[in-house]
């Protein structure tokens, strides 16, 4: 993430704008900003190669509907994550709903 990203959402959050605004205001997700109001002190003290490093993860968004149709779907999705596990750290978050 860019440090000038970073320092600018910690201004806006000391000049006691919620974190909506800050969302609002610099064009990014609630998420983003929250975790940007939460995290940047520690984020601007880390070196810029971890920043990189934080920057090359991807999210991925799956639409469950084609895949919860079949059953074979499924297993084949359960086993391509069960081999990511085995191989690959890293962090996710997962919500199901219905």
């Amino acid at each position: 993430m860019k440090k000038s990203l970073i320092t600018t959402a910690l201004k806006l959050r000391d000049a006691g704008l919620s974190t909506v605004d800050i969302a609002e205001e610099l064009n990014i997700s609630v998420d983003t900003a929250l975790y940007l109001v939460l995290n940047g002190e520690k984020l601007l003290k880390e070196p810029e190669e971890k920043i990189s490093k934080i920057e090359s993860r991807t999210d991925i968004f799956v639409n469950w509907d084609n895949i919860k149709t079949s059953s074979k779907r499924l297993k084949s999705i359960t086993s391509i994550m069960c081999d990511m596990l085995n191989t690959i750290d890293f962090d996710v978050i997962l919500g199901i709903s219905t």
